[in-house]
């Protein structure tokens, strides 16, 4: 005669009913069976009488409180710009009654009166209150911070000589540090940042439309906590920014540093899981042909500009159990 089958309940506190099923029924005999009740967190087994107390044992293993893992992220990103602009203008003249030879008023004209309209005349700009004198060369610097003036006029001949310079530097530092706290073995995602709008152009017979892309830090992380206490981390780090300087059709592009590894740390230790480093060096020169590539002499026909800029991103990650 066959045993006849009881059916007992149990709650569970800190699994799921449903994620225990699947492990519990392994070990019914080929009579049980198994349902989870998700709405109280239970599972009902209905098996014979034998089977129940192994069933006990394995339900109270598996139904452990899972221990807590606190995640912090620090975010190091550190710019460092420096500019140097240099810019000559030249303006010349010479002249007698019959022949005057200088610069072009199309070039642009000194910025400096030198006074009245001489005689004999060369080639010049102005009334009776005072001239000024077509430049040869116009290679100033757009917004200058220092400048050097040098004029030197007769009756025949005139000379006007500026130099203007400028030169910036800058220093950025941005320190972000997510932090979260997630079960062992279960992801973590924290984020913060905005949404920038992007606006796509109208097309026949529908509006333009906007919609919105994110520009977050963002940090992705899954540990484990090994035996030996220490913690096997699955982490992925974005930092997405807006970069407003470079857009296209009015909107800005994003720059994205991103670091993604598996790593194994103490509890309690840091760790670096990536570094990016970018350098921009660049040199722009604007000169009078054949006269700004004279050595030394040529730096009086030349514009020479001259950017440098480093931008580093470091991550840093400490994870730490939590003793509850």
């Amino acid at each position: 005669m066959a045993v006849e089958r009881v059916t007992v309940t149990r709650f569970l506190s800190y699994a799921h009913s449903k994620d225990v099923v699947t492990t519990v029924k392994k070990f019914l005999s080929q009579r049980g069976d198994i349902v989870s009740d998700d709405r109280t967190n239970a599972i009902i087994i209905s098996d014979i009488p034998s089977t129940i107390p192994a069933v006990d044992r394995l339900i109270q293993q598996l139904d452990r409180k899972t221990q807590e893992v606190e995640i912090e992220a620090r975010v190091i990103s550190a710019t460092r710009s420096f500019a140097r602009d240099i810019g000559t203008q030249l303006g010349l003249g010479w002249g007698n009654s019959p022949t005057a030879i200088g610069g072009a008023t199309a070039v642009g004209t000194s910025p400096i009166i030198v006074g009245n309209t001489p005689n004999p005349a060369y080639i010049v700009t102005g009334g009776a209150k005072g001239v000024q004198i077509p430049l040869f060369s116009n290679l100033g610097v757009t917004g200058p911070t220092s400048g050097l003036s040098l004029v030197n006029a007769s009756n025949n001949f005139r000379i006007d000589a500026i130099l203007t310079m400028a030169e910036s530097r800058g220093l950025l530092k941005i320190l972000s540090r997510p932090r979260v706290v997630t079960q062992n073995n279960i992801q973590a995602i924290v984020k913060q940042g905005v949404r920038v709008p992007v606006e796509s152009a109208a097309t026949l017979g529908a509006p333009a439309t906007i919609t919105y892309v994110d520009a977050f830090l963002k940090l992705t992380v899954t540990p484990q906590i090994t035996v030996e206490n220490t913690i096997f981390l699955n982490v992925d780090v974005e930092n997405t920014t807006p970069d407003f300087g470079h857009q296209i059709n009015g909107n800005p592009t994003l720059i994205t540093q991103q670091a993604t590894t598996q790593v194994l740390v103490t509890d309690g230790g840091t760790v670096v899981i990536g570094g990016v480093i970018q350098t921009n060096n660049s040199v722009s020169i604007a000169q009078v042909p054949v006269l700004g590539s004279i050595p030394w002499l040529g730096n009086l026909f030349k514009h020479q500009t001259v950017t440098s800029s480093n931008e580093e991103l470091i991550f840093f990650i400490t994870p730490r159990v939590v003793e509850t």
